[in-house]
Formats: structure tokens, sequence, C-alpha cells
């Protein structure tokens, strides 16, 4: 694999290439490029086949949308956005067909539940170190989760009893 970067005069990587060659057809040459803005943000995705994947951020450097490129020629591009709370945590997630997705964050930064039109409400239980405990599903399903002394995860018994 190759890659070339491209720099502005204030050093930010503006652009960079990566190209491969298959291993089947040596002459295949496959590039994406990737833009970024002054301060190191992914701006745009270039795929191999000219499609074109646009990122947008507020004035925090928060991502605010993610416009994919259409499905069929002349199509209307898929848009995800984002909605943040004033700790820059994640709140909404609108997806491509306007479904919006709730997260609900206790004062330590975890997520609690998760209210999506697409799949129901998931709620999650943390222990004092901040570790995942227990997970709800919409359907009632609970998958438990323990961990060692120093937090690593050492099980996870899903719903149907195994780990």
């Amino acid at each position: 694999m190759r890659a070339h970067t491209l720099y502005r005069a204030i050093s930010a990587a503006v652009l960079l290439t990566l190209s491969s060659t298959q291993a089947l057809a040596q002459t295949q040459v496959s590039t994406a490029q990737y833009a970024y803005d002054t301060v190191g943000n992914l701006t745009q995705i270039t795929d191999p086949r000219g499609l074109v994947t646009t990122f947008s951020y507020d004035a925090l450097g928060r991502r605010t949308q993610v416009q994919g490129p259409p499905a069929t020629p002349g199509g209307a591009a898929p848009v995800v956005l984002f909605n943040y709370d004033g700790q820059d945590r994640v709140r909404q997630v609108t997806d491509p067909r306007s479904l919006v997705t709730a997260y609900t964050v206790d004062g330590l930064g975890n997520t609690t539940q998760q209210q999506s039109p697409d799949t129901g409400t998931t709620n999650a239980t943390y222990d004092v170190a901040g570790n995942l405990t227990r997970r709800t599903d919409a359907r009632g399903k609970i998958t438990r989760y323990r961990y060692d002394a120093v937090n690593r995860m050492t099980h996870a018994v899903f719903a149907s009893g195994t780990p």
C-alpha cells in the first residue's frame, strides 16, 4: 500500500491518498482520499469508486452531520445528524429516515438509556467504577457483565445463559 499526503503551509494534513494494488491484477489501483480541516477533523472521504462522504462539525469540533453518497445515481444523499448536551455528550442521533434515537446519560457520563424507533428502549446499569454491569434490551433480554479487580471484563452472560 502506498500513501501520499498533501500538506498546507501550516503543516496540517489536508489530503491523504491511500493507494493499493489488487493482488489478482497488478495493474489495478484502488485509491481512497481523506480530507481534513485545519484542526485535523476528517471532512471528506472519497472511496475508490469516487463516491464522497462528507463530515461537518460545530465550532467546538463536535461532529454534527455525516452525509453519505446517494444510494442511486441522482438520488438523495443520506444524512445523519448528531446533537449534543452541554458536556459534549451525544444526546440524539437523527438517521437518514428522520428517525431520532435519544440517549440518556447519568452524571458520570454513562449512557443509561437508548430510545430508538427501530430497536425500542435499551437500559444499562453501571457499577461505581463505571463498568457496564447489566444491559436490558427492548424485549426484556438481560445481559450481565463481570469485571476483575482492575476493571477488565471477565464474563458476559447473555440472555440465553451462555457466556
